[in-house]
């Protein structure tokens, strides 16, 4: 089964000395999505440190102090390494049979422009005719 967000922020948290709680993950993570939702529309700068403060969010709320920004840095290359972002088991066949009926693919999310990156990751994107991705349009879906 593959690991949720939340459980790969406790994980990377614990590489970096930091134990803590499932349910200290999830506030975390709660809060980083908050910076998310706030910041990501329209945004087109360096995305590394978009996602650098996004994870300085993470850390905030867990009480981290982080003046260089190093914990975060690691957290959000944590995020990005291959083989963190994983498919359930099931998700390919289903995306070969949905082929093999003749439909075309396509992932609407109000994710980031990394969405493509994870569906790769995960051996998905392969199957997608189209990926579009709010902050990559500028606008979130209703």
């Amino acid at each position: 089964m593959p690991l949720s967000a939340e459980e790969i922020l406790r994980d990377l948290c614990s590489q970096i000395g930091l134990s803590i709680p499932l349910d200290a993950a999830r506030g975390a993570y709660r809060e980083s999505e908050r910076y998310y939702i706030e910041h990501s529309l329209g945004y087109t700068g360096d995305q590394g440190a978009f996602w650098h403060r996004y994870h300085g969010a993470a850390l905030r709320y867990l009480g981290v102090d982080d003046p260089k920004g190093e914990k975060a840095a690691f957290l959000s290359h944590g995020f990005g390494l291959g083989g963190v972002w994983q498919s359930y088991p099931e998700s390919a066949s289903v995306c070969m049979r949905l082929r093999a009926m003749g439909l075309r693919l396509g992932v609407v999310s109000n994710g980031p422009i990394t969405v493509p990156d994870l569906l790769s990751q995960a051996g998905l994107l392969p199957f997608f005719d189209v990926v579009i991705t709010s902050q990559g349009m500028g606008i979130e879906k209703p």
